[in-house]
């Protein structure tokens, strides 16, 4: 599963094989549009990333396996046409687009370590002193949220909803008062 926030909502629940997605991402790019599409299908889960009219990044994960670029694209278009799944359209900024981008493609230092069982003041200090740029994924089975990092300092924000980098951490750090809290330490792609 990919574990993002929700992003403002332009479209939620569609039959993507009612729509034509070769037009619909013309017109996304014609638009200028910025954000994502996320296609979900019993075959697997599909990201596709726009920014500033873009397409910056395709993603579709089958089981443990990642597709990436034009075979993300084909699989997510061939598993659309079954009509057994989901199209939701996010709308983001284009800054939030592109960390978002780095946050998929990029690498996993810690992968679902319960929350209550995590030292988070030890874990933020060694973000600080080790300079860690990317993002602390905190997610349960319904809500995700994500706080960025640059250099280990704290740029903000992401959580259901946002369609940008926010500075009040108080929606998305309800998420780590949740019970069965998980957390994620992602860092971007070499």
């Amino acid at each position: 599963m990919i574990l993002l926030p929700r992003g403002n909502p332009v479209k939620e629940g569609l039959n993507p094989a009612r729509v034509q997605l070769a037009e619909a991402l013309q017109k996304l790019k014609k638009n200028v549009f910025s954000g994502y599409l996320r296609f979900l299908d019993p075959a697997g889960e599909g990201i596709v990333i726009f920014a500033d009219g873009r397409l910056i990044s395709s993603l579709f994960v089958e089981g443990t396996t990642r597709h990436t670029g034009g075979e993300a694209l084909r699989r997510i278009f061939a598993t659309s046409l079954h009509g057994r799944g989901t199209l939701d359209i996010y709308r983001l900024s284009p800054e939030l687009a592109e960390s978002v981008y780095a946050l998929l493609h990029g690498d996993v230092l810690y992968r679902a370590q319960e929350l209550k069982l995590i030292d988070i003041k030890a874990l933020l200090a060694r973000l600080k002193s080790d300079r860690i740029s990317g993002c602390l994924r905190i997610y349960t089975a319904e809500r995700v949220a994500l706080i960025f990092y640059r250099d280990g300092a704290p740029l903000g924000f992401f959580h259901d909803g946002a369609s940008q980098i926010e500075t009040s951490a108080d929606a998305s750090m309800s998420v780590a008062r949740l019970p069965g809290a998980k957390i994620d330490v992602l860092t971007p792609g070499a």
